[in-house]
């Protein structure tokens, strides 16, 4: 919990008033975002979740959702762009919602948006034991199929902190771009 706490931390700390920041992304664009963290699940919550789906919770995103029941991270109004991480109760929702249109046929279940796409975790890889250990989380883009989930190697502390350093932006796409075919899709 000590990196989740450092992150989340350090990232308040950034705050302005109204819990706004400027971030810069790539090829230098500029502009202020917000921040918004939820009160915290409660243990009731969590237990109906893991009941009902049979899965699991991994203990760093519980530990999450223990200080903040869902999060908007560096949203803009402007671009409608940011991270919307879900609350238990609406990822429990969704969960029910996709188990009745058989969108996976692994046990995936979405905790949050960002990049046109959903964060998810797979159960499976929380197994025997959720623990920190696990790379569970994956990214899903919006109105794919399950061949186009991609596994991100991380759990969700670790993704949280990059995500935040690299200011809201795709990490796990940087390495796509060399100077060669960058140049040539822009």
């Amino acid at each position: 919990m000590e990196l989740l706490n450092r992150t989340l931390n350090g990232l308040k700390k950034r705050l302005e008033k109204a819990n706004t920041i400027y971030i810069q992304h790539t090829e230098g664009i500029v502009y202020e975002v917000t921040c918004d963290f939820k009160a915290s699940a409660s243990e009731k919550a969590l237990k109906l979740f893991e009941d009902q789906t049979g899965y699991t919770l991994p203990q760093d995103y519980k530990d999450f959702l223990k200080l903040h029941n869902g999060s908007s991270l560096l949203y803009t109004s402007e671009y409608g762009d940011g991270i919307e991480l879900f609350s238990i109760e609406y990822t429990l929702e969704l969960y029910e919602s996709w188990k009745e249109h058989s969108a996976f046929e692994r046990n995936l279940f979405a905790i949050g948006t960002c990049k046109d796409g959903y964060l998810l975790i797979d159960a499976d890889l929380c197994k025997p034991t959720p623990n920190r250990d696990g790379n569970y989380i994956h990214w899903f883009i919006d109105d794919g199929s399950e061949e186009d989930v991609i596994p991100l190697h991380t759990n969700f502390e670790l993704w949280l902190d990059r995500i935040i350093a690299a200011q809201g932006d795709d990490y796990w796409n940087w390495s796509i771009f060399s100077a060669e075919n960058y140049y040539k899709y822009k």
